[in-house]
C-alpha cells in the first residue's frame, strides 16, 4: 500500500500533468500521462491489499473489513477512481468519467474524502446540466450543498491518509471554491428549470463569493466571466426595479474589467466584456427613465453590494455621475439620458457594425429606446435601417424596421392621449399624418415579414398577405402579432373624410386583425405561450366582433365621418 509521502507525490505529478498546457494538436497528451499514473497506482493498490474481504472492500453486508492495511487500500482506491474520474471528463471522454465518479461515490468516498465527494457532485452535476438533465443535476447539487453545511470544519486534507503541512488552510480554501461552484452551477440549473429569481440569488452569492476569496486587489480564476456574470446580473436586477443593485453590479464589472485590462494585453473576450457593460448601462438608464416617467416604485438608495471593490478607491466611469433619485420632466432627466446616450456610444464605438453586427443593432435598439423615451427614437434608428443591408441581415433589418415603426405608434398614441386628456390641441389632419406615417412604417415591416424587398412596390403596397408566406420564426413573432395589431388599431382610429372611406380603412383592419388568428391557427401549437399577449389576443376577438357593426353602420350612413 501506498506510504502518505508516496500518495503526495503521485497528485503532485498528476495535477502537474492535468494542469500543462499542450499543442491543439495533441491537447490531451498530458492529461493521458496523467491517467497512466494514476491506472499503475491502481494496479499496484489491488496487488497490495489481497486480505481485504470482497471486491469493493466491504463484505456482503456492508462491514468494513477490520484489516487497516486493507481499509487503507480501499480509501486509496476510492480516491484513485474519483482522479480517474475527473480525468476522463477532461478528455471529454464523459460516460467513462460519469461511471468512474459514480463507481468512487458508491465506494463510501463520502466516508472517505468528503472533500473529493463533494467535488464528484459537482463535477457529475455539471455534466448532468450541460445534457439538460436538471433533476439529476440538481440531486447531485443538493447532495454537495449538503457536504458543505455538515462540514464544522474541513478534513486534514482531500487525500485520504495525508494531513496538509498548512494545517488545512488549502483544504479550507479548496472547501470553500467547491461550495462556490456548487451555487454556481445552481444559478444555471435553475435558470433552467425557470426559477429565474433562485438563479439570480445564486448567481449574486457566487459572485460575492469569488471576490472575497481573491482579497484585495485581486482578480477571481476567470476573469471575463465574473465581468459577463455581473452584467447580466445587473439587466435582471434593473428589469425588477432593482436599480441600485443593478447599478453597483455595473460599477463592479467595470472595475474588475479595468483590472483585467491592466493585467495583460486585450483579447476579444475582454472587447465583448467591456461592450456589454456599456449596452448594460444604456439598457439601465432607459428602465430608469421609464420607471420614472411611470412613477413606478423601484430601489433608488445606494446598495453596498462588494465592500472590498467600493474599499478599493478604484473609479468606474461608465456610470459616474448617474443619480437615481427619481425626477420628473425631460429637463431633470436629461443627465441621465445623456449618460445612456454615452454609454450607448461607447457600445457603438466598441461593437463596431463590420463584425460584431448583432451587438452593434443592439446597442442601436437600446439608443432608439431611450430617444423613444425622449419621442426621438426614429431619427436614431431609420437613417441605419435604411443603410444595413437586410439581405445579408434579415433579423437584424426587421427588428430595426419594427422599432422605428412602434416609436411611430407611440408618438400617434402620446398625441392623441394629449388631445382626449386636453393637454395638448392637434388638428385632425395633423393626428391623421402621424397615424399614416405609422402605418406606411408598419406596413413595411408586415410586408418584409412576408418576403417583400424593401424599397419595392411590393413593400409599400402588399396586397393580401396570407399566413403561410411569413418569413418570420415564432420567436420573432410576438413583434408581427403587436405589429399586425397596431396597424389594424390605427386604420380604426383615421378620421376619415367619408363614410365610404371608413370602411374602406375598417376593412384594412379586419384584414390585419383577422391574419393575426390565421398566423397563430397555422403555426399552432408551435407558438410559446409567452411570446403573444393574450390581452392582445383578446382584443383581437373582441375588434372582429365589433369591425363588422361599425362598417355597416358607416354603410348606412349611420356612423359620423371621423
Amino acid at each position: 500500500m501506498a506510504t502518505a509521502s508516496e500518495r503526495v507525490e503521485l497528485v503532485k505529478t498528476v495535477d502537474a500533468l492535468e494542469a500543462a498546457e499542450d499543442p491543439v494538436e495533441r491537447c490531451f497528451d498530458s492529461k493521458y500521462a496523467a491517467r497512466s499514473h494514476l491506472e499503475a497506482a491502481l494496479a499496484a493498490s489491488g496487488d497490495s491489499a489481497a486480505d481485504r474481504v470482497g471486491d469493493g472492500g466491504h463484505d456482503g453486508g456492508g462491514e468494513a473489513v477490520s484489516d487497516a492495511k486493507g481499509r487503507g487500500a480501499i480509501e486509496w482506491e476510492a480516491y484513485l477512481g474519483y482522479r480517474l474520474g475527473l480525468n476522463y471528463l477532461a478528455t471529454e471522454e464523459r460516460s467513462e468519467g460519469e461511471q468512474k465518479l459514480l463507481q468512487a461515490l458508491e465506494n463510501g468516498l463520502t466516508d472517505i474524502s468528503p472533500l473529493a465527494a463533494l467535488d464528484a457532485h459537482n463535477s457529475l452535476a455539471v455534466l448532468y446540466a450541460n445534457r439538460s438533465e436538471v433533476e439529476a443535476s440538481e440531486e447531485h447539487l443538493t447532495a454537495a450543498i449538503e457536504l458543505y453545511q455538515q462540514m464544522a470544519r474541513p478534513p486534514p486534507s482531500v487525500i485520504p491518509g495525508v494531513t496538509d503541512d498548512d494545517d488545512g488552510s488549502a483544504a479550507s480554501r479548496f472547501l470553500e471554491h467547491l461550495h462556490t461552484t456548487s451555487l454556481f452551477v445552481l444559478a444555471q440549473v435553475a435558470a433552467a428549470a425557470g426559477r429565474v429569481d433562485e438563479s439570480a440569488q445564486c448567481c449574486r452569492v457566487t459572485l460575492e463569493r469569488q471576490i472575497a476569496a481573491v482579497g484585495d486587489g485581486g482578480l477571481p480564476g476567470e476573469p471575463w466571466a465574473w465581468v459577463a456574470n455581473a452584467t447580466k446580473l445587473a439587466g435582471y436586477y434593473a428589469t425588477r426595479g432593482g436599480f441600485a443593485t443593478a447599478r453597483a453590479l455595473l460599477d463592479s464589472a467595470d472595475i474588475m474589467c479595468k483590472r483585467t485590462e491592466a493585467a495583460g494585453p486585450g483579447t476579444e473576450a475582454g472587447i465583448e466584456a467591456r461592450g456589454d457593460i456599456y449596452i448594460a448601462a444604456a439598457s439601465l438608464v432607459g428602465d430608469l427613465l421609464a420607471a420614472w416617467a411611470s412613477s413606478t416604485d423601484g430601489e433608488y438608495q445606494t446598495v453596498d453590494l462588494f465592500p472590498q471593490l467600493a474599499a478599493s478607491g478604484e473609479d468606474a466611469s461608465v456610470l459616474s455621475g448617474l443619480d437615481l433619485t427619481p425626477v420628473a420632466g425631460f429637463k431633470a432627466a436629461q443627465p441621465a439620458f445623456l449618460i445612456g446616450l454615452r454609454a450607448v456610444e461607447a457600445a457603438l464605438s466598441t461593437f463596431v457594425l463590420d463584425g460584431y453586427v448583432s451587438k452593434h443593432v443592439e446597442a442601436l435598439i437600446h439608443k432608439g429606446r431611450l430617444y423613444e423615451l425622449l419621442k426621438r427614437k426614429v431619427n436614431a434608428l431609420d437613417p441605419v435601417m435604411k443603410e444595413l443591408n437586410y439581405a445579408h441581415f434579415y433579423a437584424a433589418w426587421l427588428q430595426l424596421s419594427y422599432e422605428v415603426a412602434s416609436a411611430l405608434v407611440g408618438i400617434y398614441d402620446a398625441k392623441a392621449a394629449a388631445v382626449r386628456d386636453g393637454r395638448a390641441v392637434h388638428t385632425t389632419q395633423r393626428l391623421n399624418e402621424v397615424a399614416v406615417k405609422a402605418i406606411a412604417s408598419l406596413t413595411l415591416y408586415i410586408a418584409v415579414a412576408h418576403g417583400a424587398t424593401p424599397g419595392s412596390a411590393e413593400s409599400r403596397e402588399p396586397g393580401a398577405l396570407d399566413a403561410a408566406s411569413l418569413k418570420v420564426d415564432n420567436e420573432a413573432l410576438g413583434n408581427y402579432v403587436t405589429a399586425r395589431h397596431m396597424r389594424g388599431r390605427l386604420y380604426t382610429a383615421l378620421r376619415a373624410a367619408s363614410d365610404a372611406a371608413t370602411v374602406e380603412n375598417l376593412d384594412a383592419a379586419e384584414a390585419d386583425y383577422r391574419a393575426i388568428k390565421d398566423v397563430l391557427e397555422l403555426r399552432g401549437d408551435e407558438v410559446d405561450s409567452e411570446v403573444v399577449d393574450p390581452q392582445l389576443l383578446g382584443m383581437t376577438e373582441e375588434m372582429l366582433e365589433l369591425i363588422p357593426q361599425l362598417k355597416a353602420a358607416a354603410a348606412d350612413g349611420q356612423l359620423q365621418p371621423r
